[in-house]
């Protein structure tokens, strides 16, 4: 779990770095829904891996913003084609511990 945005920034979105060529990175903002304190977005991410592949994925995420900050962040997304996009040598067949 990452806390604060300098660790999101540096740790979780830096930790993509090695694995997407640089300037290939897309995101475009598809739709946004707010209530109370409780928005939610779909995007896409797009971008040219260093594997020769292709990122292609649609989110949403469910934030909750207090004081004008967001306090939390649920996420989802297609984790099998992160797998298989960002992490070729990943065998996305056989569930961990599968013999």
């Amino acid at each position: 779990m990452w806390h604060g945005r300098d660790a999101i920034i540096n740790d979780f979105l830096g930790g993509m770095g090695p694995i997407l060529v640089p300037g290939t990175l897309e995101v475009e903002l598809v739709s946004t829904i707010a209530e109370g304190d409780r928005v939610v977005a779909e995007w896409t991410s797009r971008a040219k891996t260093v594997h020769g592949g292709t990122y292609d994925n649609r989110c949403i995420g469910i934030y909750t913003v207090r004081d004008g900050k967001i306090t939390s962040v649920i996420e989802y997304a297609d984790t099998q084609h992160v797998a298989a996009a960002l992490f070729s040598d990943f065998d996305t067949r056989q569930p961990a511990g599968a013999e």
